[in-house]
Formats: structure tokens, sequence, C-alpha cells
């Protein structure tokens, strides 16, 4: 099934309840690339009753400065209901150019997902639980743990794809408070498609801590370094 599994909202348990009333908190990561540390991201999570919005802008650092050419900016916005996140505007931008602009529309009342990129428009059905590339992370927040299985469709912009998700189990993972007690999920994929692993600490509302994507050869690790709520 498509749609996010979800139980029913009063089994929700009080971490998550505790996370859908958070208000706005700053997330800081640092990226590596095959133990390379190559940039650092900064997420802003601000909630005003029941709409939210997310920014995640990218910076390249040391030597991978040289080669990149302005932040990555990545902007999610919308309402928050009994299920969690449900966007309405997502946009990805790479530096300043406006050809480099990327973006999604969610018509909920229509069902209708309006992608953007490359000066085409493409208006695909809207399937229940959609998420997109960056709320999909923060949507783990407002879900009763451990949850076995997680499917739901995600758009970055270009296209939709369908991600699910499988509980592991508990395990201690490094951040920069050390050794964090963590819930690993892992991603269900075709022999094709990259491996994506991530880890939700209890003490941060089921906030990922640490996430990796192993792709080939290739290693990117994204791990919390900083964690301020106002």
């Amino acid at each position: 099934m498509n749609t996010i599994r979800l139980l029913s909202a009063a089994l929700l348990t009080l971490a998550a309840v505790a996370a859908q009333a958070a208000g706005n908190f700053t997330a800081t990561y640092a990226v590596f690339q095959n133990g390379h540390h190559v940039g650092d991201v900064t997420e802003k999570f601000t909630r005003k009753g029941n709409t939210y919005r997310i920014e995640s802008v990218t910076e390249a650092q040391g030597v991978y400065a040289l080669f990149t050419k302005g932040n990555i900016k990545l902007v999610s916005s919308g309402e928050i209901d009994k299920n969690g996140l449900k966007p309405l505007h997502f946009e990805h931008q790479k530096g300043n150019a406006p050809a480099k602009r990327v973006s999604a529309d969610f018509d909920w009342k229509a069902n209708t997902l309006t992608l953007k990129s490359d000066g085409k428009s493409e208006t695909l059905p809207l399937e229940p639980g959609t998420q997109d590339r960056i709320s999909q992370n923060y949507q783990f927040m407002f879900l009763p743990h451990p949850v076995m299985n997680l499917a739901y469709p995600v758009t970055d912009g270009r296209s939709l794809d369908h991600h699910q998700y499988q509980f592991v189990g508990e395990e201690t993972t490094q951040t920069s408070d050390g050794g964090v007690k963590a819930l690993l999920y892992t991603r269900v994929r075709q022999p094709d498609e990259r491996a994506v692993n991530i880890w939700l600490a209890a003490q941060r509302g089921y906030f990922p801590v640490r996430i990796t994507i192993l792709e080939g050869d290739s290693k990117q690790e994204q791990v919390l370094t900083k964690f301020t709520t106002k």
C-alpha cells in the first residue's frame, strides 16, 4: 500500500505527541563523503499552529568549496494534521541560477502533484501520504515508534518515487554527543537502488541523528553535530 502505515492517533506515543507539540528548532549536520568532511547542513524547523516550514542549507567545506558554486537550499512548507506533515510546496535551489530551481506543488483538494524543472511542468496524481525530499525525514517525528514497516511516495521535484523502510532494531550510534541510543530504519530496495539507513534518537523526539547513503563504492554520511530549540 502506497501510504504511510500509521496506527490510530490515539495510540501515539508520548514522545511523538511531544514532537508534534514542539515549536522551533535548528539542527546542524556534518556531511562526509567516503570519510572526508565535505560540507555542513543547517536545517531550521518552524511551526506556527498547524503549519510548518523546513529550510535546509548545505554549504561545501574545505577544498570541496573550490569546486562547488553556491549553496544548496531545500524548502518544504505545508500543514500538520493527525498523520503528521502534509506538504504544500517544495523547492530545491542550487546556487542562484533560476534554471537550477526545481519545485513541487501539492494540491490535496484536487489530488494533483505539479512538478517543475528544466523549464517544464508535469502534473501527476497525488497519492495519500506523499512527502518531499526534506519533509520525509521529519515525518518520522510524528509516528508512533517502533513502526515495523513504512511505505510512502516521495518527490524531489523532478519525479515521484516510492520508498519503503523497515525497522531493524535499537542500537547505539555515534553523534557529537557521543553514543546515542537510536532506532535504526533501513530502506527496502531493489539491487539497483541505493541503500539508506536512518537512526532516530528518542531523546530528540525521534529526529534523525545519523543518515547513511550507500551507492556503489560511494558512502555519504550525515551526522548531527548540534541541536538547539527555541
